[in-house]
Protein backbone atom coordinates (compact mmCIF):
# COMPACT_ATOMS: atom_id res chain seq x y z
CA UNK A 1 0.00 0.00 0.00
CA UNK A 2 1.65 3.19 -1.29
CA UNK A 3 0.15 6.69 -0.45
CA UNK A 4 1.91 8.28 -3.10
CA UNK A 5 0.80 6.86 -7.16
CA UNK A 6 4.13 5.56 -8.11
CA UNK A 7 5.86 2.69 -6.56
CA UNK A 8 9.19 4.01 -4.95
CA UNK A 9 7.32 6.80 -3.15
CA UNK A 10 8.91 9.61 -0.72
CA UNK A 11 12.39 7.49 -2.94
CA UNK A 12 11.36 9.11 -5.59
CA UNK A 13 14.00 11.85 -5.27
CA UNK A 14 16.82 9.35 -5.36
CA UNK A 15 16.47 9.53 -9.33
CA UNK A 16 19.33 10.51 -10.57
CA UNK A 17 20.78 11.49 -7.26
CA UNK A 18 25.16 11.01 -7.00
CA UNK A 19 24.15 8.74 -3.61
CA UNK A 20 22.69 5.89 -5.41
CA UNK A 21 23.09 4.87 -8.66
CA UNK A 22 19.95 4.93 -11.18
CA UNK A 23 20.77 1.42 -12.11
CA UNK A 24 20.43 0.70 -8.33
CA UNK A 25 17.70 2.01 -7.64
CA UNK A 26 15.43 0.90 -10.57
CA UNK A 27 16.65 -2.82 -9.49
CA UNK A 28 14.90 -2.10 -6.42
CA UNK A 29 11.58 -0.54 -7.73
CA UNK A 30 11.20 -3.77 -10.12
CA UNK A 31 11.41 -5.65 -7.43
CA UNK A 32 8.35 -4.20 -5.74
CA UNK A 33 6.23 -5.18 -9.74
CA UNK A 34 7.07 -8.53 -9.53
CA UNK A 35 3.89 -10.54 -10.87
CA UNK A 36 3.08 -11.64 -7.82
CA UNK A 37 3.00 -8.29 -6.06
CA UNK A 38 0.01 -6.20 -5.85
CA UNK A 39 0.45 -2.43 -5.24
CA UNK A 40 -2.39 -0.14 -4.13
CA UNK A 41 -1.72 3.82 -4.57
CA UNK A 42 -3.04 6.76 -3.26
CA UNK A 43 -3.88 4.69 0.38
CA UNK A 44 -2.81 6.30 3.38
CA UNK A 45 -2.99 4.48 6.61
CA UNK A 46 -5.10 6.19 9.23
CA UNK A 47 -7.63 8.31 5.96
CA UNK A 48 -8.20 5.55 3.70
CA UNK A 49 -6.40 2.63 5.14
CA UNK A 50 -6.92 1.16 8.88
CA UNK A 51 -4.66 -1.48 10.58
CA UNK A 52 -7.91 -3.48 11.19
CA UNK A 53 -8.56 -3.79 7.45
CA UNK A 54 -4.64 -5.13 6.86
CA UNK A 55 -4.54 -7.56 9.88
CA UNK A 56 -7.81 -8.96 8.88
CA UNK A 57 -6.99 -9.67 5.01
CA UNK A 58 -3.40 -10.47 5.88
CA UNK A 59 -1.07 -12.62 7.41
CA UNK A 60 1.43 -10.33 7.90
CA UNK A 61 1.86 -6.51 7.94
CA UNK A 62 5.07 -4.72 7.55
CA UNK A 63 4.80 -1.04 8.12
CA UNK A 64 7.31 1.22 6.67
CA UNK A 65 6.42 4.55 7.08
CA UNK A 66 8.19 7.69 5.70
CA UNK A 67 9.05 10.47 7.51
CA UNK A 68 7.05 13.67 6.32
CA UNK A 69 6.86 15.67 9.32
CA UNK A 70 8.98 19.02 10.32
CA UNK A 71 10.53 18.58 13.22
CA UNK A 72 12.47 21.20 15.57
CA UNK A 73 16.13 21.75 13.83
CA UNK A 74 19.12 21.73 16.08
CA UNK A 75 19.66 24.93 14.66
CA UNK A 76 17.65 27.64 16.30
CA UNK A 77 15.84 28.86 13.56
CA UNK A 78 13.97 32.29 14.00
CA UNK A 79 11.40 32.22 11.14
CA UNK A 80 7.33 31.09 10.66
CA UNK A 81 6.65 31.08 6.94
CA UNK A 82 8.75 29.50 4.38
CA UNK A 83 9.84 26.34 6.30
CA UNK A 84 9.75 23.52 4.23
CA UNK A 85 10.46 19.72 4.74
CA UNK A 86 13.42 18.42 2.45
CA UNK A 87 11.75 15.28 1.12
CA UNK A 88 8.52 17.31 0.29
CA UNK A 89 10.86 20.08 -0.70
CA UNK A 90 12.63 17.34 -3.66
CA UNK A 91 9.21 15.60 -3.68
CA UNK A 92 7.84 19.25 -5.34
CA UNK A 93 10.87 19.89 -7.69
CA UNK A 94 9.80 16.45 -8.93
CA UNK A 95 6.75 17.75 -10.20
CA UNK A 96 7.51 21.59 -10.84
CA UNK A 97 11.12 21.98 -11.54
CA UNK A 98 10.78 25.26 -13.34
CA UNK A 99 10.00 26.57 -9.51
CA UNK A 100 13.63 26.62 -8.65
CA UNK A 101 15.42 28.95 -11.62
CA UNK A 102 16.25 32.56 -10.14
CA UNK A 103 14.82 31.90 -6.73
CA UNK A 104 17.28 32.12 -3.60
CA UNK A 105 17.31 28.82 -0.73
CA UNK A 106 19.15 28.04 2.22
CA UNK A 107 19.70 24.52 2.94
CA UNK A 108 20.29 23.15 6.17
CA UNK A 109 21.57 19.93 7.26
CA UNK A 110 24.76 17.69 6.49
CA UNK A 111 23.21 14.99 5.21
CA UNK A 112 23.26 12.95 1.88
CA UNK A 113 19.43 14.86 1.12
CA UNK A 114 20.70 18.02 2.01
CA UNK A 115 23.27 17.38 -0.87
CA UNK A 116 20.96 16.33 -3.15
CA UNK A 117 18.88 18.65 -2.68
CA UNK A 118 21.94 21.30 -3.56
CA UNK A 119 22.53 19.44 -6.64
CA UNK A 120 18.94 19.70 -8.14
CA UNK A 121 18.76 23.43 -7.35
CA UNK A 122 22.34 24.03 -8.90
CA UNK A 123 20.97 22.26 -12.36
CA UNK A 124 17.76 23.58 -12.11
CA UNK A 125 19.11 27.18 -11.75
CA UNK A 126 18.52 28.51 -8.61
CA UNK A 127 20.04 32.26 -8.83
CA UNK A 128 21.82 31.18 -4.94
CA UNK A 129 22.03 28.34 -2.98
CA UNK A 130 23.02 28.40 0.71
CA UNK A 131 24.09 25.32 2.53
CA UNK A 132 24.32 25.67 6.48
CA UNK A 133 26.07 22.55 8.15
CA UNK A 134 24.10 21.49 11.20
CA UNK A 135 26.16 20.61 13.86
CA UNK A 136 25.79 16.95 15.56
CA UNK A 137 23.50 15.65 12.89
CA UNK A 138 23.05 12.03 13.17
CA UNK A 139 22.67 11.81 9.55
CA UNK A 140 24.97 10.18 6.72
CA UNK A 141 27.72 13.14 6.83
CA UNK A 142 29.15 15.44 4.19
CA UNK A 143 32.70 14.68 3.76
CA UNK A 144 35.59 17.33 2.91
CA UNK A 145 35.64 16.09 -0.88
CA UNK A 146 31.60 16.38 -1.30
CA UNK A 147 32.13 20.40 0.44
CA UNK A 148 34.88 21.03 -1.54
CA UNK A 149 33.08 20.22 -5.10
CA UNK A 150 29.99 22.19 -4.12
CA UNK A 151 31.87 25.29 -3.79
CA UNK A 152 33.16 25.22 -7.18
CA UNK A 153 29.92 25.10 -8.45
CA UNK A 154 28.83 28.13 -6.73
CA UNK A 155 27.23 26.67 -3.04
CA UNK A 156 27.93 28.99 -0.29
CA UNK A 157 28.72 27.50 2.45
CA UNK A 158 28.53 27.93 6.09
CA UNK A 159 29.98 25.49 8.99
CA UNK A 160 29.83 27.83 12.53
CA UNK A 161 27.08 30.33 11.96
CA UNK A 162 25.62 32.44 14.41
CA UNK A 163 22.14 33.37 15.21
CA UNK A 164 22.37 36.64 13.89
CA UNK A 165 24.04 36.03 10.71
CA UNK A 166 21.59 32.73 10.07
CA UNK A 167 18.35 34.93 10.06
CA UNK A 168 19.94 37.56 7.82
CA UNK A 169 21.23 34.48 5.53
CA UNK A 170 17.70 33.77 5.82
CA UNK A 171 15.51 36.35 5.49
CA UNK A 172 16.74 36.68 1.72
CA UNK A 173 15.40 33.25 1.10
CA UNK A 174 12.44 32.36 -1.28
CA UNK A 175 12.09 29.19 0.97
CA UNK A 176 14.45 27.57 3.65
CA UNK A 177 14.72 23.69 3.25
CA UNK A 178 15.08 21.49 6.82
CA UNK A 179 17.28 18.52 5.62
CA UNK A 180 19.48 17.98 8.61
CA UNK A 181 18.39 14.57 10.63
CA UNK A 182 16.56 16.39 13.55
CA UNK A 183 14.20 18.02 10.93
CA UNK A 184 13.01 14.95 9.81
CA UNK A 185 10.49 13.20 12.15
CA UNK A 186 7.56 10.86 11.57
CA UNK A 187 4.08 12.96 10.86
CA UNK A 188 2.77 13.68 13.94
CA UNK A 189 -0.94 13.00 12.51
CA UNK A 190 0.15 9.43 11.53
CA UNK A 191 1.73 8.53 14.37
CA UNK A 192 -1.43 9.90 17.36
CA UNK A 193 -3.41 7.01 14.85
CA UNK A 194 -0.67 4.27 15.37
CA UNK A 195 -0.89 5.27 18.92
CA UNK A 196 -4.46 4.77 19.13
CA UNK A 197 -4.57 1.80 17.18
CA UNK A 198 -1.49 0.05 18.58
CA UNK A 199 -0.82 1.90 21.83
CA UNK A 200 2.33 2.32 20.69
CA UNK A 201 5.29 5.21 21.01
CA UNK A 202 6.83 4.99 17.33
CA UNK A 203 10.58 5.55 17.70
CA UNK A 204 10.59 4.33 21.59
CA UNK A 205 12.59 1.47 23.21
CA UNK A 206 9.57 -0.18 23.84
CA UNK A 207 8.15 -0.08 20.13
CA UNK A 208 10.11 -3.98 19.61
CA UNK A 209 9.78 -7.18 21.14
CA UNK A 210 13.03 -7.93 22.11
CA UNK A 211 15.56 -8.51 18.90
CA UNK A 212 12.96 -8.66 16.60
CA UNK A 213 11.09 -6.17 14.28
CA UNK A 214 7.68 -7.18 15.40
CA UNK A 215 5.93 -4.37 17.33
CA UNK A 216 5.55 -4.93 21.27
CA UNK A 217 2.32 -6.52 22.31
CA UNK A 218 1.13 -7.79 18.43
CA UNK A 219 1.14 -11.25 17.17
CA UNK A 220 1.77 -10.01 13.72
CA UNK A 221 2.63 -6.63 12.51
CA UNK A 222 6.36 -5.53 12.05
CA UNK A 223 7.81 -2.47 11.15
CA UNK A 224 11.64 -0.81 9.55
CA UNK A 225 12.89 1.92 8.18
CA UNK A 226 13.08 5.77 9.23
CA UNK A 227 9.86 5.37 10.90
CA UNK A 228 11.85 3.38 13.57
CA UNK A 229 15.05 5.27 13.70
CA UNK A 230 17.06 8.89 12.56
CA UNK A 231 17.08 9.14 8.74
CA UNK A 232 19.60 6.55 7.26
CA UNK A 233 20.58 5.50 3.64
CA UNK A 234 18.28 4.38 0.92
CA UNK A 235 20.05 1.00 0.89
CA UNK A 236 19.02 0.31 4.98
CA UNK A 237 15.76 0.99 4.07
CA UNK A 238 15.94 -1.80 1.59
CA UNK A 239 17.88 -4.27 4.20
CA UNK A 240 14.81 -3.63 6.76
CA UNK A 241 12.62 -4.80 4.00
CA UNK A 242 14.76 -8.18 3.06
CA UNK A 243 15.51 -8.71 6.85
CA UNK A 244 11.51 -8.26 7.79
CA UNK A 245 10.69 -10.75 5.01
CA UNK A 246 13.26 -13.18 6.55
CA UNK A 247 11.52 -12.72 9.96
CA UNK A 248 8.06 -12.68 8.60
CA UNK A 249 8.51 -16.28 6.51
CA UNK A 250 10.58 -17.59 9.36
CA UNK A 251 7.21 -16.89 11.69
CA UNK A 252 4.78 -17.94 9.79
CA UNK A 253 6.50 -21.14 8.84
CA UNK A 254 6.70 -21.90 12.30
CA UNK A 255 2.74 -21.00 12.61
CA UNK A 256 1.77 -23.35 9.91
CA UNK A 257 4.24 -25.96 11.53
CA UNK A 258 2.20 -25.74 15.25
Amino acid sequence: YEKSIESIGLLSWLKDSPMVPNEVLNREVSNLLLPNINVHYGKSLGANLTIDSLTKNSDAVFLACGLEGIGRSNIDINKKQGLINGLLFLKKLVSEPSLAKGLNYTIIGNTFLAINIVYSLINLEALNVNLVLSKGDLGNQINMNELRGLKKIGVNIYKDINQTDLSNLISHDNETILADSYSQIFCEKLNSYLYKALNIEIDSDSMFESKTMLLTGQKKIFAGGDMTRTPGRFMDAVKDGRRAALLINKKLEFSHKS
